[in-house]
């Protein structure tokens, strides 16, 4: 089971994509830099997995699936 989609539906691919659900911004304090994610638009908020410690380092990769999605279909268009 994929802990960070919990109850959701279980995509046949290692990776989900949920357009316009979640918006970021990178934030610097205290001697660290991370990744602020929000849910956007009554997306469920995405909790650290397998705990705190981790933070969300295990939904990195979707967090930025449509967005490199995008940039590689300008990518190829510009290619062409």
């Amino acid at each position: 089971m994929n802990l960070a989609l919990g109850d959701l539906p279980h995509p046949r691919t290692p990776w989900a994509r949920f357009p316009d659900a979640y918006g970021g911004r990178c934030s610097t304090a205290g001697g660290a830099s991370v990744l602020q994610v929000k849910p956007l638009h009554g997306a469920f908020a995405i909790t650290p997995t397998p705990n705190a410690s981790w933070g969300i380092h295990l939904s990195d990769g979707n967090i930025a699936l449509g967005n490199l999605g995008n940039l590689i279909r300008r990518q190829i268009r510009a290619y062409n």
